[in-house]
């Protein structure tokens, strides 16, 4: 099955805190998975076969086509579902609906959708009986759907599916970009992160190569041939979904943008928006050459994947932290931070916070490519958050949280767990 990023940090963070093995209880017998549902279950415990979940079951999905491996990847994780139990239609157009479908369910967002829809009906909300009423009202909410598109408008907070035969148009190329780009940095305010702590990551996903966009961004419009075929308000998008390989273009550099999206190639879409190592893309950011880390600092993760070693990451986040630096003033503390340079494949994401209540509230960010010195002044109660991410993937590798009291003490606390 393929790699979730989200279902996965999810699953890391149970994993790292000693329970995972109280939400799951499975055992196997003569080669037959089963699931012990409770206790009593054992004291008559039968093998039952668990059905296979595969494209295969779709009688128009040949092995043999291009597209077969992305179908089954997305099939067995739950993401997308045939036109009816036998078919899938590879050749058929995929809908607006459907692309709301796809993207809250890769996001995480299926349950947050239903319940959604049980809202909208109580409201009595315009197109509420809707199958998909629901995904739409989580697009909204994570502002992948903006006020006044697509025929959407909202009243007391609910979505008005004023129109519905906009949601059975099929999605052009350029349109589908939108939505993925946006996927990528969604709206948190309602919608709450999953994966990582707010503090770190307040976008509830981490798809973004190196975490967060950079002027790279505008040079791929040299590789698309058709660039300026691409309506104004989606070029930006458009871009973000070549930086982060996403889209490629076709043998002829073209992307086109007005061409409808297959069921086909939108597997293909979604299955390198969900798995990373899928995904190929020109490089344009300028990276130094940074130290290489041995592979006797990988551990194997509950998935047998490799990943860094906590007490390694942490140790390089504490070299980070040193050059952290602080100077108390009457109105507030001016901290300050001497970028590092990260092993190779890595970067540090620091970011500044100030007290704001009960919460912490950001007031900046360190861009990637930084060299010189930062300094954030007059901040309330100061907090830093130093992460070590991967530069292909964005994936956290280890976050170290900077606390700095009121007379200049700084105090580092490691947030993430050892792999075990």
């Amino acid at each position: 099955m393929m790699k979730n990023n989200i279902k996965k940090s999810i699953y890391a963070i149970c994993a790292s805190a000693g329970f995972a093995s109280a939400l799951f209880t499975q055992t196997a017998a003569s080669g037959t998975d089963t699931v012990i549902r409770h206790a009593s279950d054992i004291l008559n415990f039968q093998p039952v076969e668990m059905e296979e979940i595969s494209a295969r079951k779709f009688s128009d999905v040949d092995e043999n086509m291009w597209y077969f491996p992305y179908v089954d990847m997305l099939v067995k994780d739950g993401v997308i579902n045939g036109i009816t139990e036998t078919e899938y239609a590879p050749a058929g157009t995929f809908t607006f609906a459907e692309c709301c479908a796809v993207i809250a369910r890769y996001l995480g967002l299926e349950n947050y959708a239903a319940s959604a829809k049980e809202e909208l009906i109580k409201a009595s909300a315009n197109g509420s009986f809707k199958w998909y009423s629901g995904y739409v009202q989580a697009l909204y909410d994570t502002g992948i759907i903006k006020e006044g598109e697509f025929s959407v408008t909202t009243s007391n907070g609910y979505v008005m599916i004023n129109d519905e035969s906009v949601f059975m148009t099929p999605v052009e190329r350029h349109t589908f970009a939108v939505f993925i780009t946006r996927s990528f940095d969604i709206d948190t305010k309602k919608v709450k992160a999953k994966n990582f702590y707010t503090e770190i990551c307040d976008n509830g996903n981490n798809f973004i190569v190196g975490g967060r966009y950079d002027d790279s961004v505008s040079l791929y419009a040299n590789d698309i041939s058709d660039y300026e075929e691409i309506p104004d308000e989606s070029r930006e998008d458009v871009l973000k979904a070549y930086y982060n390989g996403i889209f490629n273009g076709d043998e002829n550099g073209n992307f086109n943008p007005s061409d409808l999206l297959t069921r086909a190639e939108m597997s293909k879409v979604i299955a390198v928006v969900t798995n990373s190592d899928l995904r190929t893309r020109k490089e344009y950011r300028a990276l130094s050459e940074k130290a290489v880390i041995s592979e006797d600092r990988f551990v194997k993760d509950g998935w047998k994947e490799p990943v860094l070693d906590r007490n390694y990451s942490y140790s390089l986040l504490l070299e980070a932290a040193n050059s952290v630096s602080c100077v108390v003033k009457a109105q507030g503390i001016d901290v300050g931070y001497i970028p590092v340079s990260a092993p190779e494949g890595y970067f540090y994401d620091v970011r500044f916070y100030t007290k704001n209540g009960n919460t912490y509230k950001e007031t900046s960010k360190v861009p990637i490519s930084q060299s010189d010195a930062v300094t954030v002044q007059k901040l309330d109660q100061p907090r830093m958050m130093i992460l070590l991410r991967n530069s292909d993937t964005a994936e956290i590798e280890g976050a170290l949280r900077v606390d700095i009291s009121s007379d200049g003490n700084i105090v580092f606390n490691n947030l993430f767990k050892a792999v075990v």
